[in-house]
């Protein structure tokens, strides 16, 4: 990777010298830092630990994020950028310095771009009246590549000059020419030339402004029939290219139609956490009804999203899917949402992954109301004790059974005796009260029914009492998960 990225910055023209004061730095298309030299991590005072691999730019440019990111935008577009700066350290230190990001493009992708920051050299008094624009007039930024390309289009008629001649007009080696060319535009440079060739000869004979014996001749082919064959060729893989493309807008418009029609809480996002769409119901869930989401960075909407969350995001763009609950978070109006939430990969028709889709699910309602249960539990056990009613729980879900002090002396159960598994109803006594017990239970769980009942129980140490007994059903996605409740003492029967 190392080796890569130096490779890179010496394409660019920037040279990697160890102790340079330069600034630089690679940035991916999620703008997740993957290297930075000593000069910039010594500037920001951080450790390569906690910057490479982990840190987003927002982070660490802070309120000059919102000042760089058109610069940033142009970057990721593939437009090499030029512009003065104020570069502020930790430490509260300032310089007027000249920053250029130089995009990464890797089989015709965009990967991110490169950063190289210097202080300004300029003239003095003159820092304060240069826009960033203008600054681009204070240095030289060649692209060798981008001019072989321009030459390109302006030697159409004139015929193909060679590789030698290229590099030899726009300072570059042979071979990094063809390398850079070819990663840049995804053909070699003969290739691309037959192409712009064809592209004119296309419209040409659309317009009917030359037929293919004159195009031939125009275009210095030895013959009409070496013309023909490099035509036929060309609208062979422009058919098969635009019927790819056409494949691929169907296949993310079908994902769309979806998300956006779907009943629950769906958003589609790109490779770059670009939002594509979003179902009514997402909308309504954060309360962004008054947003434009299309289009819209989702850090930007989430802004308090924490390192865990786009690190699983990192994964379902590498492939994996993953899945929770309960967690917690403030919307944007202060408000709490606890949400159950599934996110993984969608694909374009070439098999590839296009982005991600989060499915989330609003259980704050359910969530608060567990845990005002458990506190309302929590405080009939402290009160119990003082008026004797003893507490029970049983949760469903777990296993788990409840019973407070109190219950247990009602029961004279002895405290290491663990609570049973299923609820307690052999300790009422067979005929009437066992089933009354039981059929309230019954209703409660399959109805969720509430009950408050009296009925005769037989203690662990066979003494006969009349206790009253209250339930609450506690009911999840239409399935009762709890029943909780008291159970008091009314007096003792001989």
């Amino acid at each position: 990777m190392i080796t890569k990225i130096i490779r890179d910055l010496t394409h660019a023209g920037i040279e990697e010298d160890p102790n340079t004061t330069a600034k630089i730095a690679y940035w991916d298309q999620d703008l997740i830092c993957r290297y930075a030299n000593n000069a910039y991590l010594d500037w920001f005072g951080l450790n390569p630990g906690d910057m490479i691999n982990k840190i987003h730019i927002r982070e660490l440019m802070g309120a000059l994020y919102e000042n760089n990111q058109v610069y940033i935008n142009g970057a990721l577009e593939g437009q090499v950028q030029v512009f003065k700066t104020d570069l502020v350290s930790p430490k509260g230190e300032m310089r007027d310095s000249i920053a250029t990001y130089w995009p990464v493009l890797q089989d015709n992708l965009r990967k991110g771009f490169y950063v190289h920051v210097e202080e300004a050299k300029l003239k003095e008094g003159s820092l304060n009246l240069v826009t960033p624009q203008e600054t681009a007039k204070f240095i030289e930024v060649r692209d060798p590549i981008a001019e072989v390309e321009k030459a390109l289009h302006e030697c159409i008629f004139s015929g193909f000059p060679g590789i030698a001649n290229f590099a030899h007009r726009h300072f570059i080696s042979e071979t990094k020419l063809k390398t850079s060319f070819k990663v840049r535009y995804g053909k070699s440079i003969f290739a691309y030339y037959r192409f712009l060739q064809m592209e004119l000869a296309d419209t040409y004979l659309k317009e009917k402004k030359a037929n293919k014996k004159q195009l031939a001749a125009l275009l210095n082919f030895t013959n009409s029939t070496n013309f023909l064959i490099c035509y036929q060729k060309h609208l062979k893989e422009k058919a098969g290219k635009t019927a790819i493309e056409e494949l691929t807008k169907a296949n993310d418009d079908r994902y769309k139609t979806f998300i956006t029609q779907a009943p629950f809480a769906l958003v589609m996002l790109d490779d770059r956490m670009i939002i594509k769409a979003a179902s009514q119901k997402y909308v309504d869930d954060y309360h962004l009804n008054e947003q434009a989401l299309i289009g819209t960075y989702y850090y930007d909407l989430f802004p308090a999203l924490g390192f865990q969350w786009k690190k699983i995001h990192k994964a379902a763009l590498n492939g994996k899917a993953q899945s929770g609950e309960d967690y917690v978070f403030e919307r944007q109006n202060g408000s709490k949402l606890c949400i159950k939430w599934d996110i993984r990969p969608w694909r374009t028709q070439e098999g590839k992954i296009g982005g991600i889709i989060i499915f989330t699910e609003d259980i704050t309602t359910t969530k608060f109301k567990e845990d005002e249960n458990a506190k309302i539990l929590e405080i009939l056990n402290t009160a119990s004790e003082l008026i004797k009613i003893g507490v029970w729980k049983k949760n469903f879900k777990t296993g788990v059974t409840f019973w407070s002090k109190v219950m247990r002396a009602i029961l004279e159960v002895p405290d290491h005796v663990k609570a049973p598994s299923e609820l307690a109803l052999e300790y009422f006594k067979e005929g009437k009260s066992r089933c009354r017990i039981e059929e309230a239970t019954k209703h409660a769980i399959e109805k969720g029914r509430a009950f408050d009942i009296k009925a005769e129980i037989l203690t662990a140490k066979g003494s006969r009492k009349l206790v009253r007994v209250v339930g609450y059903p506690e009911f999840k996605n239409g399935i009762c998960e709890c029943l909780f409740g008291i159970i008091q003492e009314l007096k003792a029967i001989r």
